[in-house]
């Protein structure tokens, strides 16, 4: 699984919880960025609010989350920094290309896989490899995997 593939789970979570609002959504993304981009990971509350209003539309009908195009925000948005007509697609390859998600990724599978202290070291090399891959998760992992450390 890559990593544009891992973090597409915003979307779905974003759906499963859209029936209860966009509170709900505001909730599931404080929870996606710090997952994402980690704690502190120089997201501001502005932008998990404009990050929610990028996932609206998404619904949970008969227990499958569908798009509804009219239920959409689909006014300017600034996340991170960035500012776009963002939608959900939009926002998972933003999320994907910023630095803090290669390199909070990389250390939690370098502190899961090979020491919970983590390896400044390592984690840099799995973060560019993250970077340089456009997140696949497989070659990420063999940088991991093959390190001497």
């Amino acid at each position: 699984m890559d990593g544009l593939h891992a973090i597409a789970r915003v979307r779905d979570g974003a759906a499963e919880h859209d029936h209860l609002g966009v509170a709900s959504i505001v909730r599931v993304e404080q929870q996606r960025a710090r997952h994402t981009l980690g704690e502190g990971g120089g997201y501001t509350e502005r932008d998990i609010k404009e990050a929610a209003r990028a996932l609206t539309g998404w619904r949970l009908q008969d227990g499958v989350p569908t798009f509804q195009v009219r239920q959409h925000d689909p006014g300017v948005k600034t996340i991170l920094g960035q500012t776009g007509n963002f939608n959900d697609e939009a926002l998972i390859a933003l999320l994907a290309r910023h630095p803090r998600t290669a390199t909070h990724i990389a250390d939690k599978l370098v502190r899961f896989f090979v020491r919970p202290s983590g390896s400044e070291a390592l984690t840099r090399r799995a973060a560019e490899k993250f970077t340089s891959t456009g997140g696949n998760i497989r070659e990420v992992m063999r940088v991991i995997l093959l390190s001497p450390e």
